[in-house]
């Protein structure tokens, strides 16, 4: 029973915790490791699967395209200096003259 009090705790803390690691990201994933005593931020990626990542289910993929619109994004949303504001500026343009999230890979 003392262990499960612990993991409640421990996942109440990643949960508070994990919004102030991840900033103003659209997108995070933190791995915490949790220890008898301690809870660890473990692995923090920005893309799942490291940007390659596949799904077998399209409606799955779908839904999250329909859902993370690129135009909202926190990065799109900020003012950039130098060379990244140049892409920031590129992306937006691009994604007003009308190409979708999948086709700007493209």
């Amino acid at each position: 029973m003392v262990v499960q009090c612990q993991a409640r705790h421990q996942t109440g803390q990643a949960i508070s915790i994990a919004p102030v690691i991840a900033g103003n990201l659209d997108y995070i994933r933190i791995d915490f490791l949790v220890t008898d005593n301690c809870l660890y931020a473990g692995e923090i990626v920005v893309y799942p699967g490291a940007g390659y990542g596949t799904t077998t289910n399209p409606a799955f993929a779908g839904e999250i395209e329909r859902l993370w619109r690129l135009d909202q994004s926190a990065f799109l949303r900020r003012r950039h200096k130098g060379v990244v504001r140049l892409y920031a500026d590129t992306l937006r343009a691009r994604y007003r003259s009308g190409i979708a999230n999948d086709q700007a890979g493209a």
